[in-house]
């Protein structure tokens, strides 16, 4: 089933709605906020207006988990075409289950047991799960509450068990609901801290060269003020569109001065987005929390990529126009070559040369790693003018690029990311 939220552009944008975890894809954002006994994820092509679909699980349908168990803080993964849902069934004792579907959407076949269960100083609650641009390694994250444990393993290929547990350090002030994301080389692990109905429960993060730690503790960035409280569990999305970040996290509305604990059987935890800012060394600014949000966002499309790329030697360029959605290679004022976005169905859009009519096409959804040549050859060579050497379009999550040979005559996909990138 769909529905229609009518919430404005301003904050919140999700009413009733706590711990949303956000995925971007073709286009569309997905979140999947906390439920009762059902969960529904909502969609939106802005950031501003919102569709809500399913129930894309029900626990009432799910033999292993228990009635008196609530729905929450579900988490969304995809590998290979096909798409996982993790969630928590709380409260203590508490157990992490996963579903299988084929879309964002569901409909989500449970595995038939528990993922994970409590453990003696460890609540299964809060999955999260971080593909590693790296490694290409998929990583499980849960733990919090009672005991504020974190936990971090290893999926197995099929996204529903374990390959192995890997022993991480609780970074300073951590209680719950853990995100991870990966930015400008650097692993950013943020978390909820203190009590989640009360003005103490604020977001921290730390920094690592790895994604299983150490911690470099870095701060608190989002806390209450006059007008919220209790901002926490939240996710960081990059826009593929043009590279700005954005904190999705839930807050308590009209609470005024004091500190709690607060009740949710008005529905007041609701969900708002703030944009997220880098300092020149990398750190998160601090988050304001304001009712005005960041409004309607154009999401152009869900591959990441540079937008602009300078050869040093020669002056060329390869960049992009996102209002016609064309790359142009450049040569002073020149154009040399364009390559035209066009949509398809099978694969889902094609760069095309405009000179030759040849084109690369994306095999997988959303990822330019899965790029393969469309010419019904294995080896096409896209011819382009001579002189245009090292210039390369970069997709940024996996470190799959595509760029010009040393002679600057042909185009193709190569799997190294630059030293220097």
């Amino acid at each position: 089933m769909v529905c229609v939220q009518g919430v404005s552009a301003d904050n919140p944008v999700l009413n009733n709605s706590a711990d949303p975890h956000v995925m971007i894809e073709q286009g569309t954002v997905y979140a999947y906020p906390t439920g009762g006994r059902r969960l529904y994820v909502y969609t939106s092509d802005n950031f501003a207006e919102w569709k809500r679909h399913g129930p894309i699980i029900d626990y009432d349908k799910i033999d292993w988990i228990p009635q008196n168990k609530g729905a929450w803080a579900p988490c969304i993964a995809e590998k290979g075409g096909k798409y996982y849902l993790y969630y928590s069934a709380g409260p203590a004792p508490s157990a992490i289950g996963v579903a299988e579907g084929d879309s964002p959407l569901g409909p989500f076949k449970d595995r038939g047991s528990a993922l994970l269960e409590d453990a003696p100083g460890f609540e299964a609650i809060d999955p999260m799960v971080f593909r590693d641009p790296q490694s290409g390694i998929y990583y499980f994250y849960a733990g919090g509450s009672a005991g504020s444990k974190l936990r971090c393993f290893e999926l197995e290929d099929d996204m529903m068990h374990f390959k192995r547990e890997i022993m991480v350090d609780n970074p300073p002030n951590f209680t719950e609901g853990v995100f991870m994301h990966y930015y400008n080389n650097t692993y950013y692990l943020s978390y909820s801290h203190g009590s989640y109905n009360r003005d103490s429960y604020s977001v921290h993060y730390a920094t690592a060269s790895s994604p299983t730690g150490p911690w470099d503790y870095k701060g608190e960035i989002l806390k209450s003020d006059n007008e919220y409280k209790g901002p926490g569990h939240h996710s960081f999305v990059e826009n593929p569109a043009d590279g700005k970040w954005y904190i999705f996290y839930h807050r308590w509305e009209g609470r005024q001065g004091d500190s709690g604990p607060y009740k949710n059987a008005d529905g007041s935890r609701k969900t708002a987005i703030e944009p997220i800012e880098y300092d020149s060394r990398g750190r998160i600014k601090s988050i304001e929390m304001t009712s005005e949000g960041v409004g309607a966002v154009s999401l152009l499309g869900s591959v990441s990529i540079d937008r602009l790329l300078e050869h040093a030697d020669s002056g060329k360029r390869l960049r992009y126009d996102a209002d016609d959605m064309i790359f142009v290679l450049e040569d002073g004022e020149k154009t040399v070559c364009r390559w035209k976005r066009v949509p398809a169905e099978a694969p889902w859009f094609f760069l095309q040369n405009d000179q030759t009519g040849k084109r690369l096409g994306v095999t997988d959804q959303h990822q330019l790693s899965n790029m393969s040549r469309i010419d019904n050859r294995q080896h096409v060579q896209w011819e382009l003018k001579p002189g245009a050497t090292g210039i390369s379009i970069i997709h940024r999550e996996s470190g799959m690029k595509l760029e010009f040979n040393d002679k600057g005559t042909s185009f193709q996909l190569v799997s190294d990311l630059p030293a220097n990138k």
